[in-house]
C-alpha cells in the first residue's frame, strides 16, 4: 500500500490536530508514514494543506499526486489543482457532512476531529486506538471538552463507515519504532550534545527548535532564553561558551543575517558556536513559512575576514539528531563556528523511524586547566590552543576581537599579524581529516552522477530508484563544508553530472565547480517556496540527453 492522502484548508481549522490525530493512530495501528505541510504566513485564512503518505513500509519521498483530498473550504481544490489527477478521490463537504455532523455535537470547532475519525475508519484504524489518542491530545482540557471531542471521533468514524472505502494492507508492529520530525531531532540533537544555554530570538521556521527545548527546559537543566534580538542572541551563546556553557542558537537566514559580525568575533576570538539555520524563501521577509536550499553561500560566507567553519546539512531526521550532537565536540575542539543548515520541509516533515542510539553518542570536552603563564592563543603547531574559561586554573582569560599576541593582549606587531590568521587557518587542515563522506546509492557503472544535499535526499533517492536506469547513480551529502576530498573519485567516474538542489542559481553545484574544476554539470533546481516532487525530478532527469 503506498496512499497520499492531503487535507487541506484555512489557518484557524485546526490542520494540525487532524495531522497529529491520524499520524499517531496509524503509527499505533502498524502503518509507516510520512508528512509534510504547506503554510500560508497568516494567523487565520489562507491555505494551509497537510499531506500524509501511508504505506506498510518506509517511503519518504515527497509525492506529488494525490490518491485522496479532502478539502476543508472550497477554495483548496483551485488551490492545488496540478497535484490533482483523474485518479484523485475528492472527499468534500458534500460527501462528508463534517460541517453539519460537528455543528450536532455543539459547535463547528470539532470538525477536525470529524475529519479524523473519517481518515480513520478509511485505513481501518480501531476506534479504541483514536480514543485513546484522543484522551492523549486532550489529556490537559476539561472533561467536556475531552468528552465533545471522544463524541467527535465517533460520529466521523460512523461516516466513514459510509463512504465503503476499504483500504486493507499489512500492518507491522512499529513499537520499537519513533514517530518525530525535524525540528524535534534538531532539539534531541542539542540536548544529546549537553547544551544547557539556548539563545533565540523568533523567527519562522526555526522557532519551533526553541519551543520544545523550553518545553523540557526544567526537567533537563538547561536555560532557553528568548532576547530582544538577534545580535544579543547570538552574543549570549559567545559569553555562555566562554564561562564553559554549551551554547546553542537556533534561527533562520533573515534572523542570521543580523547575527554576521558575532560570528566574525568568534572567528578572531576562537570561540566556540553552535547555530542551527533552518533557511525559508528571501530575499527580505520573502516567503516566511515556505522552503528553500538558497542560505548556503550565505553562511559559507558569513563574517568579514577568514576563518574555519563547518556546515552540516542533515538529510534525514536521523541525521539532524546525530549531526546537531556532533557538531557540539567539533565547536568545543577546534574552537570554531559550526552549521546545523535546514530548512522549513525537514523541521515540519514528521515520519517513522528507528529509535536513536544513545551508544552512538560521545561526548567531547576540551576544556583545559589553566596556569600562572597561560597563553589564550598560544601558537602551537596544528593551530590549536588549549581553550581556558575564567575561574578553572589560576590563568587570565582575554577573548579578543581585535587582532592579538598569544596572551590576547592587542598587537600591531608585523610578525604576529601574520602568523596568527595562519595559526587559526591551520585548524582547518585537521577538520579536513574528519570531514564526512557523502552516500552512495546506485550503478558502480554510472554515466550520469545525480548529487543532492540536505532536506532532498528521501525524494532524489526514490526518484532514482524508480528510473531503474543502470546508468545512473546518487551521490548525497550531509555536509557540505568543508567538502571531502575523496569524492573527487566519483565525479571522474561520470560522463554527466546532474545536481539538484532548491535554489536559483544551484550554489552547491558553484561550490563543486570551484572546488573540484569539473564542468560537466546540468542543474536541476526549484526556488517557489515549494519542495521537489518525486515525479518532477523524474521528469527533469528524462529530459537530460541519453534518457
Amino acid at each position: 500500500m503506498d496512499i497520499n492522502i492531503v487535507i487541506g484548508g484555512a489557518a484557524g481549522q485546526g490542520l494540525n490536530i487532524i495531522e497529529e490525530i491520524i499520524l499517531k493512530s496509524l503509527k499505533k495501528s502498524g502503518y509507516y508514514v510520512f508528512a509534510s505541510k504547506e503554510i500560508m504566513s497568516r494567523i487565520r485564512g489562507g491555505i494551509n494543506t497537510t499531506t500524509i503518505r501511508i504505506s506498510d513500509s518506509k517511503k519518504n519521498g515527497f509525492k506529488k499526486f494525490i490518491d485522496i483530498l479532502i478539502p476543508l473550504n472550497e477554495f483548496v481544490v483551485d488551490w492545488i489543482r496540478n497535484r490533482i489527477n483523474e485518479n484523485t478521490v475528492i472527499l468534500d463537504e458534500k460527501k462528508l457532512n463534517f460541517k453539519e455532523i460537528s455543528k450536532n455535537i455543539g459547535s463547528g470547532i470539532y470538525e477536525n476531529v470529524v475529519i479524523a475519525g473519517i481518515i480513520g475508519k478509511i485505513f481501518n484504524i480501531e476506534l479504541n486506538i483514536l480514543k485513546e489518542v484522543i484522551v492523549e491530545t486532550f489529556k490537559n482540557k476539561s472533561e467536556k471538552i475531552l468528552s465533545k471531542n471522544l463524541i467527535a471521533i465517533e460520529k466521523g468514524f460512523s461516516k466513514g463507515k459510509e463512504l465503503n472505502i476499504n483500504i486493507q494492507t499489512n500492518k507491522t508492529n512499529l513499537d520499537n519504532k519513533i514517530l518525530i520530525n525535524g525540528t524535534q531531532s534538531v532539539a534531541l540533537g542539542a540536548l544529546a550534545g549537553n547544551c544547557n544555554f539556548v539563545s533565540f530570538y523568533p523567527m519562522s521556521p526555526s522557532t519551533g527548535v526553541a519551543i520544545f527545548l523550553a518545553q523540557y527546559a526544567k526537567e533537563m537543566g538547561i536555560v532557553v532564553e528568548q532576547f530582544e534580538d538577534e545580535i544579543s542572541a547570538i552574543c549570549a551563546s559567545i559569553g555562555a561558551w566562554f564561562s564553559g556553557a554549551r551554547g546553542f542558537v537556533t534561527t533562520s537566514g533573515g534572523g542570521f543575517a543580523l547575527m554576521e559580525e558575532a560570528i566574525s568575533l568568534a572567528g578572531m576570538s576562537e570561540n566556540p558556536l553552535v547555530i542551527h539555520i533552518a533557511q525559508r524563501p528571501g530575499p527580505a521577509t520573502g516567503l516566511p513559512t515556505r522552503t528553500i536550499q538558497a542560505d548556503l553561500n550565505l553562511v559559507l560566507n558569513a563574517g568579514h575576514g577568514e576563518f574555519p567553519r563547518i556546515i552540516f546539512a542533515p538529510s534525514t531526521v536521523e541525521d539532524a539528531f546525530y549531526l546537531t550532537q556532533k557538531s557540539f565536540n567539533l565547536a568545543d575542539k577546534y574552537q570554531i563556528p559550526v552549521f546545523i543548515l535546514t530548512d522549513q520541509f525537514l523541521v515540519d516533515s514528521f515520519y517513522t523511524t528507528d529509535t536513536f542510539s544513545l551508544d552512538q553518542i560521545e561526548n567531547e570536552y576540551y576544556i583545559g586547566l589553566t596556569n600562572k603563564d597561560y597563553k589564550r592563543y598560544e601558537i602551537t603547531k596544528n593551530g590549536i590552543s588549549i581553550r581556558g574559561i575564567p575561574g578553572f586554573g589560576d590563568g587570565i582569560i582575554i577573548a579578543n576581537g581585535n587582532e592579538h599576541d598569544e596572551w590576547g593582549d592587542i598587537s600591531e606587531n608585523e610578525y604576529l599579524n601574520k602568523i596568527m590568521p595562519e595559526k587559526r587557518m591551520k585548524k582547518f587542515d585537521l577538520i579536513k581529516k574528519e570531514t564526512l563522506l557523502p552516500y552512495f546509492s546506485g550503478s558502480e557503472d554510472y554515466k550520469t552522477l545525480v548529487i543532492s544535499w540536505g532536506s532532498t535526499f528521501f525524494t532524489v533517492k526514490e526518484a532514482i530508484e524508480e528510473l531503474k536506469n543502470k546508468k545512473l547513480a546518487h551521490l548525497h551529502f550531509n555536509q557540505i563544508w568543508p567538502i571531502n576530498k575523496n569524492v573527487s573519485n566519483f565525479f571522474e567516474k561520470a560522463e554527466k553530472i546532474v545536481v539538484i538542489e532548491g535554489n536559483l542559481t544551484g550554489q552547491f553545484a558553484d561550490l563543486l565547480k570551484k572546488e573540484f574544476g569539473i564542468t560537466n554539470i546540468n542543474k536541476i533546481l526549484k526556488y517557489n517556496g515549494r519542495q521537489f516532487y518525486v515525479e518532477e525530478i523524474i521528469e527533469e532527469i528524462d529530459k537530460i540527453d541519453g534518457y
